[in-house]
């Protein structure tokens, strides 16, 4: 990552910092999504992935990894008030 242009010892660049910021909150709301997932997806799979037998945490961590990417492919809703809204103009 590039220096601050002023040769700070400590700061970014600020087109630097922005990119690394945005990493960090696709992370974050990736983790998230990912978390939701994780909770909602059937108890059998999250039981199968402890079993002792192969074939069944086999199974259960491919139907996880399917859940996963088929919910993170898929746009997240708008919630009421997201930016581009403008309020009290429907």
């Amino acid at each position: 990552m590039a220096r601050n242009p002023k040769g700070d010892a400590g700061g970014l660049a600020a087109p630097d910092a922005f990119l690394h910021c945005s990493r960090m909150m696709d992370t974050n709301e990736s983790a998230r999504r990912i978390a939701a997932v994780l909770a909602e997806s059937p108890m059998w799979c999250r039981l199968a992935l402890t079993a002792q037998k192969d074939h069944l945490r086999e199974r259960a961590a491919e139907q996880m990894a399917e859940l996963i990417v088929h919910r993170l492919s898929e746009p997240e809703p708008r919630t009421a008030g997201a930016q581009g809204e403008l309020p009290g103009l429907r």
